[in-house]
């Protein structure tokens, strides 16, 4: 039976996962989906709200992690309460660093948000430092969890390859709800629309070579057995993982190589296409999920 622990850090961290890589993937956007020197497209002027909330969210949930994180190695929810406990926390262990690290950070990304207002959906400092920052946070994630535990020699390979992969999927699933806003809106410009169509494409090619490049290295480093593997809760977790993540591959090479070419040709190719990156933003979810409670397993030994 899943305690109670387990899940409160479960739902912390797929909160934070999701609230994070939107803010990395909407911010990223306008930087390669955008002319050089265009202005916002049609259909993106609302995107600074839901990107506001994520960077608030992010900072909130971030909280509930490292608490529910600190309740669980103290097995002790009043120490939560208590300063000395949390001092040595937050200065004395490296784990405890890292959050401290973390939560400058999140508080950084909610004002860089706050800051791009309106201007969130173009090329702007506060756009790119936004997007930077949630890089940063992302990748951060590496040394608060099992690639900081991997031994002296495969830590490197190890961390390198989670940045690609969480870059990869940060960029890709967060790109999705400006993209879908795109779809949606019918003052989007025609070429504005197929210039971010194609921009998109390109980029969720490089973030599906990242995303494959930085699981399999990590995989490598955590493999011992086949048997061991799939007998494993992780590596069946992992299964899930792998199975969602060609799924959403198979969706993105329809849109890619069926519906794109159509757009013209067949009114409701668009519709499509809104469906599919709905049906892509679902399976993202559902993914990130699957990383939350992966995160929380025991590596096979």
């Amino acid at each position: 039976m899943i305690g109670v622990g387990f899940a409160a850090l479960a739902a912390a961290r797929w909160i934070h996962f999701i609230a994070v890589t939107l803010v990395f993937g909407a911010s990223l956007f306008p930087f390669y989906a955008l002319p050089a020197q265009a202005h916002a497209l049609a259909g993106l002027a609302h995107i600074g709200g839901p990107v506001r909330a994520a960077a608030l969210i992010a900072l909130v949930s971030g909280v509930c992690w490292a608490a529910a994180s600190l309740a669980s190695i103290t097995a002790d929810p009043a120490s939560l309460f208590d300063a000395d406990t949390l001092w040595t926390f937050f200065f004395d262990t490296d784990f405890g660093k890292i959050w401290a690290l973390r939560f400058l950070l999140l508080v950084a990304m909610l004002l860089a948000v706050l800051t791009a207002g309106r201007k969130l959906p173009t090329r702007n400092i506060a756009s790119a430092l936004s997007a930077a920052l949630a890089a940063l946070l992302l990748v951060s994630q590496a040394w608060i969890g099992h690639p900081a535990a991997t031994a002296a020699g495969e830590r490197t390979i190890v961390v390198a390859g989670y940045a690609l992969h969480v870059l990869g999927a940060g960029a890709w699933l967060g790109g999705l709800v400006p993209l879908l806003l795109l779809l949606r809106a019918h003052s989007a410009e025609k070429n504005a629309l197929e210039f971010a169509l194609r921009r998109f494409s390109a980029l969720g090619m490089l973030a599906i070579a990242m995303i494959l490049a930085g699981g399999l290295s990590n995989a490598w480093a955590r493999w011992d057995s086949i048997d061991g593997f799939i007998a494993s809760a992780w590596g069946k977790v992992l299964i899930v993982k792998v199975l969602g993540f060609f799924g959403l591959f198979i969706l993105a090479a329809v849109n890619r190589f069926v519906l794109m070419p159509r757009l013209d040709a067949n009114g409701s190719a668009r519709m499509r296409l809104v469906r599919n990156v709905l049906a892509e933003q679902a399976g993202g979810v559902l993914i990130l999920f699957a990383a939350s409670i992966l995160g929380l397993l025991p590596p096979p030994a």
